[in-house]
């Protein structure tokens, strides 16, 4: 594995994780938006929630495909290497997948909340 080659991955999820973190903050943002104004009929606050949680998914798809890169460019290289691509993958995968059970909690926290609203107003931000 390049020094430049895994640097660039790295730096390509590292950013990607950040811009997850990010919309899941927009995401849960959205969501108390769209139910403290559950009486209006907001079809543009629902397309954002679903695009942003679509966003988000795409995200975790990427870095699922660029930490697997990592290891793909590592076979033909020395043990050494190979031991290290290893060690890098499976830090980055445990990042990966506390991120990704924050974003099931999130969307289990947000269902449970429309759910017991019924879709009346409230204020969810003291939610968690």
């Amino acid at each position: 594995v390049s020094t430049q080659s895994t640097g660039d991955e790295l730096t390509s999820i590292e950013f990607e994780m950040s811009d997850i973190r990010r919309k899941m903050t927009h995401l849960e943002s959205l969501h108390a938006d769209h139910l403290r104004n559950a009486f209006d009929d907001d079809r543009e606050k629902e397309n954002e929630i679903e695009i942003t949680t679509k966003q988000i998914t795409r995200g975790f798809h990427k870095c699922q495909s660029a930490i697997k890169l990592i290891g793909q460019k590592a076979r033909n290289c020395s043990t050494q290497q190979q031991r290290m691509a290893t060690n890098i993958m499976s830090s980055l995968a445990s990042t990966l997948q506390d991120e990704s059970s924050d974003f099931k909690k999130l969307q289990s926290r947000l269902f449970k909340q429309i759910k017991r609203t019924g879709g009346k107003r409230t204020d969810v931000r003291g939610g968690r």
